[in-house]
């Protein structure tokens, strides 16, 4: 009489590796309920205890039995957890008609003048718990429903941020090392905002993954430009210009980073790197790159190799080849095997020929 749905799900299936499913079955059948008995995955059970985590401010699991009111648009509108009445649940039924401003009022249990309503529930955040149960093919597949419902402006769809949901499927596409479809997430987050920072951030980086330089360089710049005074960012873009052969703008770009951070590490090292090693004579100073990979010694760790390595390049740019040698010996003993060590090796073998490093 009332319209109401009512499914029942059973979770007598589930961590019972041995459990026969007739016999399970034959249980729904002798409570001779009046609805559907529905059998409930752990992904499903995960789904119902990150939405009450996020509802309720007691952090504990769902006892059984625990029962979940949908309104007509399948929103939640009542946690129950443990035995309901019917009385209680009639009740509730006849609130659902209520408009949202009075709920507040008539859930309040003392009358009083209220300094904000409550925020509405963001899908997200359900999103995030889900995620710290470690169930990530979940998660990509909630977000998925979330971003369709956001996109087609169904049920809740107003309390949904669509670009930020097409942000965060992009970085569980990426933990997936799924690059491909992370790009076209990403994409999709900077066509809803064309203004998100850490969309064009990422989508750069995946570029860069993806061998696509050009593109990515693009990316790292209009994040930039939305933020400028991002170091990370900074210097990224600066390694993407430089990697394209813009080493003018490179540099530049360099210059303002060690003069207003003269202690980042990166921003030395790289600018020294320039200076020491690149083809381009008009950018090439040898002096500068010394100075520099001395800055960068004074505030790196004792076995830092890489910057060890910088240092060996601009000596050997100033032609003190037997001193970037020795330098050189120290830091491949201390580079264990890391990925670096064979390039090193080979600006051995050049500086032992007293011929400076190019690239």
């Amino acid at each position: 009489d009332q319209g109401v749905e009512i499914r029942a799900v059973s979770v007598d299936l589930l961590g019972q590796e041995h459990r026969s499913e007739d016999q399970a079955r034959a249980v729904a059948k002798k409570l001779a309920l009046p609805f559907p008995v529905l059998w409930a995955t752990e992904g499903f059970i995960d789904g119902l205890e990150a939405t009450q985590r996020v509802l309720m401010d007691e952090q504990t699991p769902l006892p059984l039995p625990s029962s979940f009111l949908l309104d007509a648009q399948g929103r939640v509108a009542v946690v129950y957890r443990g035995p309901v009445t019917v009385e209680q649940f009639l009740a509730d039924l006849d609130l659902l008609k209520v408009a949202s401003d009075q709920l507040g009022d008539i859930a309040t249990p003392f009358t009083g003048k209220r300094r904000a309503w409550p925020m509405p529930v963001d899908p997200i955040q359900i999103a995030l718990k889900l995620f710290e149960g470690e169930d990530a093919a979940l998660v990509r597949r909630y977000t998925g429903q979330l971003i369709e419902l956001a996109e087609t402006k169904g049920p809740g769809y107003e309390t949904m941020d669509v670009a930020e949901l097409h942000y965060f499927m992009g970085t569980l596409l990426e933990d997936a090392k799924q690059d491909q479809r992370s790009v076209s997430a990403y994409q999709f987050a900077i066509k809803r905002d064309p203004k998100h920072v850490q969309a064009h951030h990422n989508l750069a980086r995946v570029l860069t993954r993806l061998g696509k330089p050009s593109a990515a360089a693009n990316y790292y710049q209009k994040a930039l430009s939305f933020n400028p005074d991002d170091l990370e960012l900074f210097f990224e873009t600066s390694t993407a210009l430089y990697g394209l052969g813009q080493v003018e703008r490179a540099v530049t770009m360099l210059q303002t980073q060690v003069q207003r951070h003269p202690k980042d590490l990166r921003g030395l090292r790289l600018l020294s790197w320039i200076y020491a090693t690149t083809k381009d004579p008009a950018f090439r100073n040898g002096t500068k790159a010394l100075q520099l990979a001395q800055s960068a010694i004074a505030v790196s760790s004792p076995n830092d190799h890489v910057t060890a390595d910088v240092l060996a390049a601009a000596l050997a740019e100033t032609g003190a080849f037997d001193k970037a040698l020795t330098v050189l010996e120290t830091a491949i003993q201390s580079a264990g095997d890391s990925a670096r060590l064979e390039s090193m090796k080979r600006h051995r073998a050049a500086y032992a020929l007293k011929q400076p490093w190019r690239e």
